[in-house]
């Protein structure tokens, strides 16, 4: 059984990708084959000819644009062949030393399932420590535990933790899996196109069935989001709810009430983002969330 497969689904950011392959070329550690899924245009297919002849790599085309259906696609072509499956997305750009240290770290915990490397450029999350507050934690809403999952279905974020932390959910930007893992799990197709929460929803449910998580520190890596990200406000803020209420409802030890009161808490939230930034995208999300509560009652 080999070592390692990367898999990485993509569409339509070249710039993105490029950077990403860089990072990924320059690792210390080489022993790994890249399983590329591409749907919208075959860019990646492209630059993966030009820029990758000294690595291995494989290549999937996907007529069905959505980060989990590409996924699964990457699952089923390195199920049973590598001894971890990691799933990185295409805007991260990693530290030299990242994988050669994952390596080293992860035979002390044989016991964990599912790693994540460390994000250390967290954009400014002023409602976080407000969202951790005493009121809102007795509420159900938020959790003050890093990488924890609330009644009300929302996780509370990682930040740069200082030693290896035990989690709930791990996010899927760069996330490492023991392949044994893809026998009894796959990402979830209900979560569409942008898939938001799918790594949530993935993550938790392995948890939820006896498997430890872990975000390791000393294994960095950057989110340089791109300009395609989220699609436009309103979009993204009805994505919000939809997926929000569909991950509450699978998981019945979660409770719909709780999730409403906190999709209308993001509501205000958005409202506050836009006063604050003036930024047309904040009111659009708000008003997204708002047809999203309505829609789904």
């Amino acid at each position: 059984m080999e070592r390692l497969a990367i898999v990485v689904a993509t569409k339509d950011r070249p710039v993105e990708f490029e950077r990403f392959l860089k990072s990924l070329k320059s690792q210390r550690y080489k022993d790994f084959t890249l399983i590329v899924a591409e749907s919208g245009g075959r860019f990646a297919e492209e630059i993966l000819k030009r820029e990758a002849s000294e690595i291995s790599y494989e290549y999937l085309y996907s007529e069905i644009s959505s980060s989990t259906y590409q996924r699964n696609l990457g699952i089923e072509r390195a199920r049973g062949k590598y001894e971890f499956i990691a799933f990185m997305d295409d805007d991260i750009v990693l530290y030299d030393d990242s994988i050669e240290i994952f390596f080293k770290i992860e035979k002390n915990y044989p016991d964990v399932a599912g790693f994540s490397f460390n994000m250390v450029n967290h954009p400014s999350m002023f409602m976080e420590k407000w969202k951790r507050s005493y009121l809102i934690d007795r509420l159900g809403l938020y959790s003050p535990e890093p990488g924890d999952i609330a009644p009300s279905g929302f996780q509370s974020m990682i930040l740069l933790p200082q030693k290896p932390l035990y989690t709930k959910w791990l996010p899927s930007t760069c996330t490492f899996w023991r392949s044994f893992v893809f026998n009894f799990f796959k990402f979830d197709e209900w979560f569409s196109g942008y898939g938001y929460l799918e790594d949530v929803d993935f993550s938790y449910t392995v948890y939820k069935n006896g498997y430890k998580l872990m975000v390791i520190p000393d294994c960095k890596y950057e989110h340089l989001p791109g300009q395609s990200g989220r699609g436009n406000g309103f979009e993204f803020g009805k994505r919000e709810v939809f997926n929000r209420l569909y991950f509450v409802k699978k998981h019945p030890e979660l409770s719909i009430y709780k999730a409403y009161f906190g999709l209308i808490v993001r509501t205000l939230i958005s409202f506050v983002d836009f006063i604050k930034s003036r930024r047309k995208y904040d009111l659009m999300r708000a008003f997204g969330n708002i047809y999203g509560i309505l829609m789904s009652r």
